[in-house]
């Protein structure tokens, strides 16, 4: 059906407190008619809302009508964007939009079209720089029609890249066109400030876009590999960016794209050359909209030292916190994530540092302060207040903790930023994903880049077919101790502490029923010559069905059997010979596991199991400091570590390394000839888990604890070992050991299908809206994330969530390159 708009209100604008006297109240209505669906918009005027002594003016409601063949209607009220109302009713603003539509002549034709783009982008000449130029003349003309009389002034400009491409501190990025902080670009300008601030920082933009001149397939891949390689730096680089927007263009054809730590979602396309008020609508929403709408985060502001460097003032309650390093963020490189971030910070007033840390927590977990407590209390009441007392000193102390509010409200990725809608997975958007084959080689580093220690999130099979959207909550704690993590470690007998004391508190934990399900060499630390062990957001009970989540944890840490959520150890029978045969085979052995009777749930051998796998790394990627180095035994140890520990799809090599001893001292053979010893060690290690991994499956779907007595002491006896043996020797972290952390594709032309999931406001045959659809209540004061959200469902209803998980693809993305994606829409 022909698409028809008949009136659409202007965008987002922060008017202060006295326009708010002379603002009537607002009660006309407009319909908008567009495919099968008939929104209408009600207006209305909402003065509660107060952020930085500013009031917005809110319009707000929304009812969804029937779709023309349902036989019922269903009804939903949702708020509309924050739009600017000058002083007077309704009616006048109206009136005096219409008087203005004269500084459009010229740019419109009068069959409503773009003027500049009477002939199609795919038959004008020229590069795509040019021929999508008036752009920027359409968006200028906009906002000189919507504030000629109303005295605006927007926040944002719209500016393409080959006129004045971003920086960052991190990154070289060229999208096709951004929108920019109106006051970043003009600052930009002014030839006294300081280099730095003259720039046009990566950090400044709203939202960028893409361009293509034809639409087809490989040219729309193209268009959205680089706009998501665009969200993702977005959301990487720039610890204040809660979500962030996108547009992509083919040749008539404009698409908008949202993105938080929750979801991708994407709008059905619509043409912006005939669409003019819609196009001018999106336009308008983004110029004047909040910095708080398009996804900066209020409680964390940055600024540039006298150095250059940029740091950030963070808020935890009432107390302000200013950072001084950044010790992780390797989870941030992943959209749909917990996006963790922590630094060393400094209290502003007091000067006492502290550890920071900044995570998008699932609406489901306790934060790690609450599990904490709840561990701890539960070993003093089984052990004694001794050794709580003892414990404690091996977890890291959380002194503060929040959820960080937005307007009052506690930040969340669905309440609060997309206003309580939660997208349907009954619509698909397709995408085709060559299939992974290997992983870069290591690269050259310095030794001690944030780079070189990031951990592999190499991609789970499960993460491709993720069936809902997540729900996450912003929490940040502050820690007492400002620790070193084993990666920063340098002596091989403090960390071999680190690991024997983690083992013992771990045993301690592991007594109570729980488990800890992510340790890694980022979260095992050395403090005051003790080791501590943090990041319990991941913790659970022993015996706590996992089989249905996605697998948590470093893959070059996290047990073999517990990356596939396959028991590996079960007695023989067909059906797991056949799903070992698979396995092997490099197949699926979902369906073969599945028929089992008892679920898959992480028990403390698994714990161990990471707990080994770092202690090999230790050995793996340390090079022992002294005179002369064996440089082939060098070479053989890296490739026996990269087969090791980092995986690109197929456990193959580490399974055989654990499970197969001949395997294991093949590739331990070229460890340094001071470290042979310990190998050896490990090797005991290896067999008493194997061993109990076999007692203990034995038995399922019975649980059988006792097999777990007397591990820990072999780990404890064994790492006092290595710690004693080690004392003399200082180790160094390779230079070629830098590993890029990405996943590379090949040339191949297998494929394999995913759904992308595609919410839309469609009805079923019997005219009622599916279950995971727009359903949730929304509040009506606030402001309650993005305006654009609005825009999406008035004027085209939500239409795709991106369904990859973002956790596969991580930075640097080169990896995101063209030749990977093929995009099917339904």
């Amino acid at each position: 059906m022909t698409e028809r708009i008949e009136a659409v209100n202007a965008c987002s604008h922060v008017t202060s407190q006295a326009d708010l006297s002379d603002v009537s109240q607002l009660v006309t209505s407009r319909t908008v008619q567009f495919q099968r669906s008939h929104l209408q918009v009600l207006a209305h005027q909402d003065s509660t809302t107060c952020l930085g002594h500013l009031t917005r003016v809110h319009t707000l409601g929304l009812e969804m009508l029937k779709t023309e063949s349902s036989a019922r209607q269903k009804r939903f009220d949702k708020p509309l964007a924050a739009q600017p109302v000058p002083s007077g009713s309704y009616d006048d603003f109206k009136a005096t939009l219409e008087e203005k539509r004269s500084i459009l002549r010229g740019v419109i034709t009068t069959e409503d079209r773009w003027r500049a783009f009477e002939i199609a982008p795919e038959s004008a000449s020229g590069t795509e720089g040019l021929v999508f130029a008036p752009i920027s003349d359409i968006f200028r003309k906009a906002i000189e029609f919507a504030s000629s009389d109303a005295h605006l002034e927007p926040t944002f400009v719209l500016l393409l890249s080959h006129n004045a491409s971003p920086n960052s501190q991190k990154a070289r990025i060229h999208p096709g066109g951004y929108f920019i902080l109106r006051e970043a670009e003009e600052r930009a300008h002014i030839s006294t400030e300081q280099p730095e601030r003259k720039m046009r920082w990566w950090y400044d933009i709203a939202l960028t876009t893409e361009f293509k001149k034809t639409r087809n397939r490989r040219e729309q891949n193209e268009n959205v590999s680089k706009l998501m390689f665009n969200i993702q730096q977005t959301m990487t680089l720039d610890p204040c960016r809660r979500f962030t927007f996108g547009i992509t263009i083919e040749n008539t054809e404009m698409r908008l794209w949202f993105c938080s730590r929750a979801t991708p979602v994407v709008s059905e396309t619509f043409d912006f050359t005939t669409d003019v008020k819609l196009l001018t609508r999106v336009f308008l929403s983004f110029a004047f909209a909040s910095k708080e709408e398009l996804g900066w985060d209020p409680t964390m502001q940055p600024f540039f030292r006298s150095s250059g460097e940029r740091v950030y003032r963070i808020k935890i309650a009432n107390e302000t916190y200013e950072t001084e390093s950044m010790l992780s963020d390797f989870s941030t490189d992943a959209l749909v994530s917990h996006a963790t971030r922590v630094w060393t910070v400094r209290h502003v007033r007091s000067q006492v540092s502290y550890v920071l840390k900044d995570v998008w927590l699932d609406e489901d977990r306790d934060p790690e302060h609450i599990i904490r407590g709840t561990i701890l209390a539960e070993i003093q009441e089984k052990y004694g207040v001794g050794v709580r007392r003892e414990a404690a000193s091996h977890l890291l102390t959380p002194v503060a903790h929040w959820f960080v509010p937005i307007n009052e409200e506690h930040d969340h990725t669905t309440d609060i930023m997309m206003r309580g809608y939660t997208p349907s997975m009954k619509y698909r958007f397709k995408i085709r994903v060559k299939k992974a084959t290997g992983i870069d080689d290591f690269a050259t580093s310095n030794g001690d880049t944030q780079l070189s220690r990031r951990e592999l999130r190499a991609p789970f099979p499960r993460c491709l077919h993720r069936r809902k959207v997540y729900r996450r909550k912003h929490y940040r704690v502050l820690f007492k101790e400002v620790a070193q993590d084993l990666y920063r470690v340098r002596t091989l007998s403090e960390a071999f502490t680190v690991l024997k004391d983690g083992t013992k508190v771990m045993k301690w934990i592991h007594g109570c029923g729980w488990v800890h399900r992510d340790i890694s060499a980022g979260n095992l630390y050395l403090y005051n010559g003790r080791g501590l062990i943090g990041d319990f957001e991941y913790a659970k009970r022993r015996n706590t069905d996992i089989s249905k989540e996605l697998p948590t944890g470093t893959p070059d840490f996290t047990s073999v059997e517990a990356v596939r959520r396959v028991y590996d150890h079960l007695p023989d029978n067909d059906d797991v010979l056949l799903a070992r045969l698979s396995s092997w085979a490099g197949l699926s052995v979902k369906e073969v596991v599945e028929k089992l009777s008892f679920p898959f749930f992480h028990n403390d051998l698994h714990d161990l199991e990471s707990i080994w796998w770092i202690a090999t790394w230790v050995l793996f990627f340390n090079r022992v400091c002294r005179d002369l180095s064996d440089e082939e035994q060098d070479y053989y140890r890296l490739l026996a570590a990269k087969a090791i520990f980092h995986i690109a799809g197929s456990p193959t090599d580490r399974t055989l390394f654990f499970q197969t001893p001949t395997v294991f001292e093949e590739q331990t053979a070229w460890v340094p000839d001071e470290l042979r010893d310990m190998t050896r060690f490990l090797n005991a290690l290896r067999r008493i888990l194997f061993v109990s991994y076999e007692k203990f499956e034995k038995e399922l779907p019975e649980v059988r604890t006792d097999v777990f007595e007397g591990i820990h002491e072999n780990f404890l006896l064994v790492f006092d070992t290595c710690k004693n043996t080690a004392v003399e020797i200082e180790v160094a972290l390779s230079q070629t050991l830098a590993p890029q952390h990405h996943l590379s594709f090949c040339d191949s032309d297998e494929y394999v299908y995913q759904d992308l999931n595609v919410p839309s406001l469609e009805h079923n045959s019997e005219g009622e809206t599916p279950d995971s659809s727009f359903s949730d209540s929304d509040k009506e004061t606030g402001v309650r994330g993005s305006s654009m959200i609005d825009v999406f469902r008035e004027e085209r209803h939500l239409t795709g969530v991106w369904n990859i998980n973002p956790d596969d693809f991580t930075t640097p993305m080169p990896s995101f390159c063209t030749s990977r994606y093929e995009l099917e829409i339904c």
